[in-house]
Formats: structure tokens, C-alpha cells, sequence
């Protein structure tokens, strides 16, 4: 008899933990949607996933800084600073959360995005965040036609949008990343015969270059300048990988100096900045492409020596 309730209470506990584990794997689910929602400008959608998630984990400091991220998106700040203020309660060192809080308090102190909150962002949002732009495409193929054998390091190459564009059977490129979920996905494009990505790099762009001790034939910056303000480590970085037949190819959204969206979370930088940066470091404009989405695009090039 007892043998038998022992079993009975194993069930009971076994059940009890499964159902558990259901409840936090569903709120994991629209956590998960609630950024993806989040970071595309979704405030209704992000705040009911949010909301649906924070129910199954009361004590998750990600759901609450997601419904202050929300709030703070909806101009509602009293709403998101007693949310971020919760998810600092639960986890003080939550970058994502101070980062919003106190861009609430003090916007004027708005310096480059912390690169923990870069990673939350790109690790919570799925492949097909990026649109696809044709004209950005046209001009890579356009450029890379009939080279072949290229070296090339693709920087914040997320999920490999650009990889998948220019691969081609005789190129080595190598994919710099600080999201491991976006790298996870760049990896998916390795599957089959032909390998998109000779190599697959999870690090912080500027570490990643000035740890780094080849050149290459193209280095590519698709969507990292405008995530920072100064661009001085960045362009500094980027000219120690160079050689004198490098070309640097990136994109930028002009207008007023270091202005930040927060709608789109980018910098904006003028013509004037981008020109002294890149002269400063021994590089020059080659050509510059407007893609008509708000960037540019700009091929530049170590300046010769006479």
C-alpha cells in the first residue's frame, strides 16, 4: 500500500514539474515574441506578449525591462521607469534596462548603444527582421562581378543577409557577430555543399580587429556604423586590416551629427564627420551609392603614399 501512494505522489510531483516547465517554455515563447514585436516598432503586440509572459515568470527581469522598453516607446515614462526599476531590483547589472532608464532621465547623456544591449536586441530578433534591400544588393554584386578568390571579413554579418548575397565558391569570408543567436543562424547557411562562411566569430567588432593580424581583400560593415556614435574605434580598427588594395564598403544614415532615433535605434552622421573620420585614418571615399532607404552607401580605400 504504501509502495503504491509513493508512486502516486512521484506522479503527482513528476506532472507538477512537467506542467512547470510548460508554463516557463510558454512564457519563454512570448518573451521571445515580445522582442521580436519590440524591436520592430510593435508596441501592442510586444506589450501583450510581454504581459502573457510575465505572468508564467513573475521574477523574469527580461519580460519587466520589455514592458518598460514599451512603455518608454509609448512616451509613458512614469509606466516604463516602475518597470525598469523592477528589473533592476531583480538583476542591477540588466544593461538593457539602465540603458533605457536613463535614457528617460538624461538623454543628453546618450553615448554609443552599450554593446550588451546590441546583443539582447539582435539575440532576441529572428531572421527575417532584416528587409531585404535591393539596391544594396545590386551595388555589392555590382562591385564584387568578376573578382574572384577574395578574402573577406564581414562585420556585424548577424544572420548572414550579406554572406548570402555575395558568397560565391572562391571567396573565404569570415562573419563577426556579438549576438550567438544571430551567428547560429549566419551557421544555417553552411548546410549543403557549399559553406557561405569559411569562419564564424562571436566578439565585439573592435576587440575582433585589433586582436586580429591579416588583412583582407574586402572588409564589410553593413549596419555597424550607424549603431555608434563616435566612429573613431571603429574606422581606426577597421584601417589596421587593411592593405593598399582594401576596400572598406559600410553604410551610414546621414543628417545631424550623432542625433539618435529611437525609433529605429540608429546615429546619424554628416557627410562632413564621415569624411574627417576616414581621412584622419588614412582612407578615402572612392564612391558613394544613396540607397533611398535614409543610408548611404560608401566604398573607400587606403589613401596611396607618394
Amino acid at each position: 500500500m504504501q509502495k503504491a501512494i509513493n508512486n502516486f505522489i512521484g506522479k503527482l510531483a513528476n506532472y507538477y514539474e512537467r506542467a512547470k516547465y510548460g508554463l516557463k517554455n510558454l512564457g519563454l515563447v512570448n518573451l521571445k515574441a515580445g522582442n521580436n514585436a519590440l524591436y520592430k516598432g510593435d508596441y501592442k503586440t510586444a506589450k501583450a506578449r510581454f504581459k502573457f509572459a510575465l505572468k508564467r515568470m513573475p521574477e523574469s527581469a527580461d519580460c519587466l525591462y520589455g514592458l518598460g522598453h514599451v512603455y518608454y516607446g509609448l512616451k509613458k515614462y512614469d509606466d516604463a521607469i516602475k518597470y525598469l526599476d523592477h528589473a533592476l531590483e531583480i538583476d542591477p547589472n540588466h544593461g538593457a534596462a539602465n540603458y533605457i532608464k536613463q535614457m528617460i532621465i538624461d538623454p543628453k547623456e546618450i553615448k554609443n548603444i552599450p554593446v550588451e544591449l546590441l546583443r539582447d536586441l539582435y539575440n532576441a530578433i529572428e531572421h527575417d527582421y532584416y528587409d531585404q534591400d535591393v539596391k544594396l544588393e545590386e551595388a555589392l554584386a555590382d562591385f564584387l562581378k568578376d573578382k574572384e578568390g577574395l578574402n573577406i571579413l564581414d562585420l556585424a554579418c548577424g544572420s548572414g543577409r550579406i554572406g548570402e548575397v555575395i558568397h560565391n565558391e572562391g571567396y573565404a569570408i569570415t562573419g563577426v557577430d556579438i549576438s550567438s543567436n544571430m551567428l547560429e543562424r549566419a551557421g544555417e547557411l553552411n548546410e549543403g555543399d557549399n559553406d557561405t562562411y569559411l569562419r564564424l566569430e562571436e566578439a565585439e567588432v573592435t576587440e575582433f580587429l585589433n586582436s586580429n593580424d591579416k588583412n583582407y581583400d574586402i572588409i564589410i560593415a553593413i549596419g555597424l556604423v550607424e549603431r555608434n556614435s563616435s566612429l573613431q574605434k571603429i574606422i581606426q580598427a577597421v584601417a589596421k586590416n587593411m592593405d593598399s588594395k582594401t576596400s572598406f564598403i559600410f553604410n551610414y544614415w546621414p543628417g545631424d551629427n550623432f542625433k539618435f532615433d529611437d525609433n529605429f535605434w540608429v546615429f546619424s552622421h554628416s557627410d562632413e564627420y564621415i569624411k574627417k573620420t576616414l581621412t584622419k585614418n588614412g582612407l578615402k571615399i572612392d564612391s558613394i551609392i544613396d540607397l533611398e532607404d535614409t543610408t548611404c552607401l560608401i566604398f573607400a580605400s587606403k589613401t596611396r603614399k607618394s
